[in-house]
């Protein structure tokens, strides 16, 4: 059998941003998406259960976790920031990248590519990855809730994801996700969305990071829920300036029949901007993208 060629940290050492590493949440429409970890209400990773590539993940954890069972797996010999290897957590195998190094403890934070959520862990826990592991896309999808806030500076110190990954500090990616969330606020997020295939729109991109900033939709007892206004009104949450500027001045109708990513049209709906906590007209204003309406599921 051909040998198969692992990769050292100083190999790969890129931003790993661009295609064909990671998947993309496609502007303009639905996407369907499932939350794979949550760091806190605001930040979050998705999945997209309807991409091709999606159904190989099952199998390439398995080969990981054969591969790394073997003490014959390289070590690694010098952690390198954005560097991808193989990271061991809850009894398994998974895709990282390191984010962070520190040498006086010898441990590396990182980043789970397929999941999301990071991780501390001992640089010498860390293993080379393997060449032919790189060929499926990363399938985590790091994301936040566009146009809001947090309403509070209550601290989450430690957080657990949606897959089980343990996040020990929030990493800030966005003006809705570099504040601290209530860990009340993440409950809500986790009890809309959790074990849901959801519809997520990018309405902007952080400046800093890119991350895209979504309105994130749910169904609750056949009604849709758009969890960013969701978390407003319930208080956990607050508008952001510029949105809060743009609904007391603006009055918008959405735009007809728009298209999700599995292929499903949503029907044509009028809105206009009455409470101050209805952020939904800013997404019309925007991208004229008609909401997820419970026909359309």
């Amino acid at each position: 059998m051909e040998k198969v060629p692992f990769i050292s940290a100083d190999t790969i050492s890129c931003a790993l941003r661009p295609e064909p590493f990671h998947l993309q949440l496609v502007e303009g429409i639905n996407n369907d998406v499932c939350i794979s970890s949550l760091v806190s209400a605001g930040h979050f990773f998705v999945q997209l259960p309807s991409h091709p590539s999606h159904a190989s993940l099952t199998s390439l954890n398995l080969l990981m976790n054969t591969t790394y069972s073997s003490s014959q797996a390289p070590l690694l010999p010098a952690p390198v920031e954005n560097a991808l290897v193989a990271a061991p957590a809850m009894g398994g195998w998974f895709r990282a990248q390191i984010l962070a190094v520190d040498p006086v403890t010898a441990s590396c934070t990182v980043k789970f590519v397929d999941y999301g959520g990071y991780l501390s862990l001992e640089t010498a826990a860390l293993r080379q990855i393997r060449a032919d592991f790189l060929s499926l896309p990363f399938q985590a999808i790091e994301c936040g809730l566009a146009n809001i806030v947090p309403n509070n500076n209550t601290s989450n110190n430690s957080t657990e994801g949606e897959s089980g990954l343990t996040v020990e500090s929030e990493t800030p990616v966005s003006s809705s996700c570099s504040t601290e969330w209530s860990e009340e606020a993440r409950g809500l997020v986790h009890g809309l969305t959790s074990g849901h295939i959801l519809q997520a729109q990018v309405y902007d991109y952080d400046q800093n990071t890119g991350v895209p900033m979504v309105y994130l939709y749910t169904l609750r007892d056949s009604e849709v829920v758009l969890v960013n206004q969701e978390l407003v009104e319930r208080g956990y949450a607050k508008l952001h300036e510029e949105a809060a500027s743009l609904v007391s001045s603006t009055e918008t109708k959405v735009s007809p029949s728009t298209t999700t990513s599995s292929g499903i049209s949503s029907p044509s709906s009028e809105q206009s901007t009455t409470p101050e906590s209805d952020i939904t007209p800013i997404l019309a204003t925007v991208n004229e993208i008609t909401p997820l309406t419970a026909a359309s599921t």
